[in-house]
């Protein structure tokens, strides 16, 4: 901060120009001053000076004198700006690194810090933790390796994830089923159906089951390839085959038709759709019938299509692809036309 005070010397005017700056620990205290003196007449001389104002002390025009208060705020400013180590540190241009978290130092600290920063998607700070565990000897439980799993999957790090797998193999632990879970959303994301495809087969051999949220992932990772969308309706088919009701449900319809769509099972689709007739699970079925549909699919479901009244641009479009496919130009004009 700069401030400037005139005072009247003689025949000229002295500028005195008062610098107040921080020391390097921040405390405030009042730096050294130079004060340039211009006199008429003179070509300028520069004198330093020590300023003694303290924090808080008003400078008064022409007065040097000092006061008790005065001499206290020095006092106390020289003693808060004492060589320490810190700003000693400071002074020198060296960054004093600050933890950004304290380590924990039991078991169960170490499982909340590592599945609150997990949950939170912050995978970094949870991999640093769980190294930190290993390097104190903790062991590490099924529970803390499905959360960081499950962290991981939201982040979309598959890497992550595929070294945790190592992690855990090498200390013995098997996958669980939602730990395969995180792994089919990681492959629907990163559109690897084969791997999604391979990982399954695993899960099959050790005869473990899929819960609702891992049949869905493992079918939207599925649908990206053709061959792989047909293992991935053979598999919803299975499942629901064993009165499962909790994969009677939209979400589940949906991820299925993208499979039937997919590979061009039609009677999976109509399974589907006659399941749930929800709109948007109509709409995958009328796609398909009229890509690989009979005319006897398309007549059903131009059936329903007239019970739901106003059709729109996807609808038509769809209706017009099954017309040119079988020949009638004049219902492709006339479908497109509407």
């Amino acid at each position: 901060m700069l401030s400037r005070l005139t005072t009247r010397s003689g025949s000229g005017l002295i500028h005195k120009g008062v610098r107040f700056c921080a020391d390097a620990a921040g405390s405030g205290r009042v730096g050294e001053v130079k004060a340039k003196t211009n006199q008429e007449g003179e070509s300028g001389k520069e004198s330093e000076e020590k300023s003694g104002f303290g924090e808080g002390v008003k400078a008064s025009v022409g007065s040097s004198k000092s006061t008790p208060k005065a001499d206290q705020n020095v006092d106390k400013v020289a003693e808060d700006s004492k060589a320490t180590p810190a700003n000693q540190a400071r002074a020198s241009g060296v960054v004093v690194e600050k933890k950004a978290f304290a380590l924990p130092t039991t078991g169960d600290d170490f499982f909340a810090a590592i599945t609150s920063n997990a949950r939170n998607s912050k995978t970094h700070n949870a991999k640093e933790l769980y190294l930190n565990m290993i390097v104190q000897g903790i062991p590490p439980s099924r529970r803390l390796y499905s959360a960081m799993l499950e962290g991981f999957s939201r982040r979309n790090e598959p890497h992550e994830a595929q070294w945790l797998a190592r992690e855990m193999s090498d200390r013995g632990f098997m996958l669980a089923p939602n730990d395969y879970s995180a792994f089919f959303y990681i492959y629907a994301k990163l559109r690897k159906p084969q791997l999604a495809l391979m990982l399954y087969n695993e899960l099959k051999a050790s005869d473990n089951r899929l819960d609702f949220r891992g049949i869905r992932s493992l079918l939207l990772a599925l649908h990206h390839d053709p061959i792989c969308a047909q293992e991935g309706a053979k598999i919803l088919r299975k499942e629901m085959a064993k009165g499962r009701t909790d994969l009677r449900s939209k979400e589940m319809a949906t991820a299925g038709m993208l499979c039937a769509e997919a590979c061009g099972d039609v009677g999976f689709a109509k399974m589907l759709f006659e399941q749930g007739k929800d709109s948007q699970i109509g709409k995958g079925y009328l796609r398909i019938v009229c890509s690989v549909g009979s005319d006897e699919d398309f007549n059903e479901m131009m059936t329903e299509l007239a019970k739901d009244g106003e059709r729109d641009a996807a609808d038509l479009y769809s209706i017009a692809l099954f017309y040119s496919r079988v020949g009638n130009a004049a219902k492709v004009l006339e479908t497109l036309e509407k």
